[in-house]
């Protein structure tokens, strides 16, 4: 007789996560990439609530606030750039 596993609910949204916080870093020097840092952590907080999945969200709660620092370390280099050099030279391009 075949017993059909049961499902786990928070699976998915843990795998989510992993994905989004994996993408998130690859594309952390974008606008997509800040989205996906910011739904890989809304989607770890609903994985961490499953048993078997826990690893996978912590995971992907990491992969996400990595990719999430990445982003905020490239606007404080850009905007000290542009504090350093000026926005003239900016212009002159």
């Amino acid at each position: 007789m075949y017993v059909q596993p049961q499902s786990d609910p928070g699976r998915g949204a843990a795998i989510a996560s992993l994905v989004l916080g994996i993408v998130s870093i690859v594309l952390a020097f974008s606008l997509v990439g800040i989205i996906c840092a910011i739904l890989g952590l809304v989607f770890a907080n609903q994985g961490s609530r499953s048993i078997t999945s826990s690893g996978l969200a912590k995971t992907g709660k990491i992969l996400s606030i990595v990719g999430l620092s990445m982003w905020l370390v490239a606007i404080v280099v850009v905007i000290g750039f542009f504090l350093l050099v000026g926005f003239g030279s900016l212009l002159a391009l």
